[in-house]
């Protein structure tokens, strides 16, 4: 007599994300909400007290605006070195967000690093942190996250270590202690391919190609 048996689950089908990995998601996207709010309220709080500080700011805390739907969220920090250069650091928290055009859950750290050159600040008087720039900078990037449906290891997750040099340019004003940094730039980078094409802070063209590219804005406080 045949014994009846039970349908095996497949394999190959791709994993959707549960509702709690969701709502971790959604928490973290929050909290990084949150941490802009308050970076911008006290920036807006202390502007009328401040208003001199416009013209020569010496310190910047910025937090990258909108990567927190892309699932991270990024810091930066600027310090005026002379007349018309300055030095910046960035730290990104890959996962403290939410991955609204992948839904990949992320989670990694991107590190970024910046010399800025003001070519008006020392002619103006002005400090290097207001006006335009230009910059190299050097980007790590080091996360796992969910590969799409139909990827080698779609029910898994996969690992990505990427780093990019880019030339930038951009523009960076200040009223009072209030901080705003928009910037474009262009590059070489090598590392491991992203099944996304999104390595939270470049991407690439074409999909598996070595030219990056860079563009955002950054909203702070400066001192």
């Amino acid at each position: 007599m045949a014994t009846a048996t039970c349908p095996q689950p497949c394999s190959n089908m791709p994993r959707k994300p549960t509702n709690s990995r969701r709502a971790r998601c959604a928490g973290r996207a929050h909290r990084a909400l949150a941490c802009l709010a308050l970076l911008v309220a006290a920036a807006c709080c202390a502007q009328g007290q401040h208003a001199a500080v416009a013209a020569s700011p010496r310190n910047g805390v910025k937090a990258t605006f909108l990567s927190v739907f892309s699932g991270s969220s990024r810091f930066t920090y600027e310090r005026a070195l002379t007349p018309a250069t300055s030095a910046e650091a960035t730290v990104g928290l890959i996962g403290m967000g939410y991955d609204m055009m992948n839904h990949a859950a992320p989670e990694g750290l991107v590190l970024k690093g910046a010399w800025k050159y003001n070519p008006g600040s020392a002619a103006t008087g002005c400090s290097p942190l207001v006006g335009f720039y230009l910059k190299p900078e050097i980007i790590y990037a080091n996360y796992r996250y969910t590969p799409p449906a139909g990827h080698a290891k779609a029910n898994g997750r996969d690992h990505t270590v990427r780093w990019a040099l880019l030339a930038e340019g951009g523009w960076q004003h200040a009223w009072g202690r209030f901080l705003a940094d928009i910037y474009v730039g262009l590059g070489p980078s090598w590392g491991d391919v992203n099944a996304h094409n999104y390595y939270h802070g470049i991407m690439l063209y074409p999909v598996a190609g070595h030219l990056a590219f860079t563009a955002g804005c950054r909203l702070g406080v400066a001192w």
